[in-house]
């Protein structure tokens, strides 16, 4: 974007203000030189501080909630801190965004049941690296000619109980054959009430937990996977399953993931109703119908070049950047 210069403001979970102790002095200091700060994600006291500091230096604020704002995401876990939260602290921040940015038609829609104060929004999904894709397929294209006896069905994600992992193993009950791998950090201690559903279901044999795996160790599984499934509970974009998606693997998502209305439309997969009997029913139908499996895929691996590649992406981010930075020239808060 010529001419404007961006901060992007991003933030971990910092937990205690003692992390960033001259975090206040920083930002007071260095935002008003900023044509645009973007914030990302929220419950975070840096993301509020930063508000605040572009409220008072007049500096157009963008906020990305990243799939926060979900009502039976915030029930399900610190009800009560997160609601005070939103009441005392997100709702200015919002009202004091020049306008939220939202990953998908699903996460704005969430967010909106809220009713807070949105003035303006807009939907920039995420992206992906394509060439990072293409040199991995072109080093390993061999590969993917070998016969595998053994169907492999990959999770890729963070080991959380909000991506349905639970109605995901009660599936492979169901499924005639393949295999299914679980790859992922795992931050929440998860992994070991899995691990006992597995026991119970007695699907040692079917179910491997891989933990984390990064860099060429995660394209080998998107690459070699012949069915990838996403079915969580919430989920505002989806970018594991744009990967798969890029890779050329049928994806099936649940109705609350944020890519499921793209990958209906463009056949790159199945979108279920999340039930454990419509996953399996689905598993089953890709590893059974390979022409169909193999279509799906070619779908995919084209909707992601064409509409997601990171250039696409960063360029209607910066014509939003700009249009932000344009109209609020005219916002009557700054007067």
């Amino acid at each position: 974007m010529d001419g404007v210069e961006v901060t992007y403001f991003a933030s971990p979970c910092l937990k205690r203000l003692y992390y960033c102790p001259n975090m206040k002095s920083a930002l007071k200091n260095n935002i008003g030189r900023f044509d645009l700060v973007h914030g990302h994600s929220i419950y975070l006291w840096p993301t509020m501080l930063a508000a605040r500091t572009c409220l008072n230096t007049k500096t157009p604020y963008v906020l990305s909630p990243r799939g926060m704002l979900v009502k039976n995401l915030v029930a399900k876990k610190n009800q009560l801190i997160k609601s005070l939260w939103i009441r005392l602290v997100e709702r200015k921040n919002i009202s004091i965004a020049n306008a939220i940015h939202f990953t998908s038609a699903t996460e704005a829609k969430a967010a909106r049941s809220f009713n807070l104060n949105i003035k303006t929004s807009f939907v920039v999904p995420n992206g992906i690296d394509i060439d990072e894709v293409d040199n991995f397929k072109n080093q390993k294209k061999m590969l993917k000619n070998q016969t595998n006896d053994i169907p492999l069905i990959l999770y890729f994600g963070r080991v959380s109980w909000k991506k349905g992992l639970d109605r995901l193993i009660k599936s492979m009950t169901l499924v005639k054959r393949g295999k299914l791998v679980i790859a992922g950090n795992d931050e929440e201690g998860y992994t070991s009430k899995l691990k006992s559903l597995v026991n119970q279901y007695r699907l040692n044999e079917k179910i491997e937990f891989k933990g984390p795996q990064y860099g060429v160790h995660k394209y080998a599984l998107l690459f070699g996977a012949d069915v990838f499934v996403l079915p969580s509970y919430s989920e505002n974009f989806g970018n594991t399953v744009l990967e798969a998606m890029a890779f050329g693997c049928p994806v099936i998502v649940t109705t609350e993931v944020g890519l499921a209305s793209k990958v209906e439309q463009t056949q790159a997969g199945i979108v279920i109703n999340g039930e454990p009997e419509s996953i399996a029913d689905a598993i089953n139908r890709l590893l059974n119908d390979q022409a169909t499996a193999i279509k799906m895929g070619e779908n995919g691996s084209r909707i992601a070049r064409n509409e997601f590649s990171w250039k696409l992406i960063a360029g209607q981010m910066s014509e939003k950047y700009q249009s932000v930075i344009n109209s609020s020239v005219n916002n009557d808060k700054w007067k």
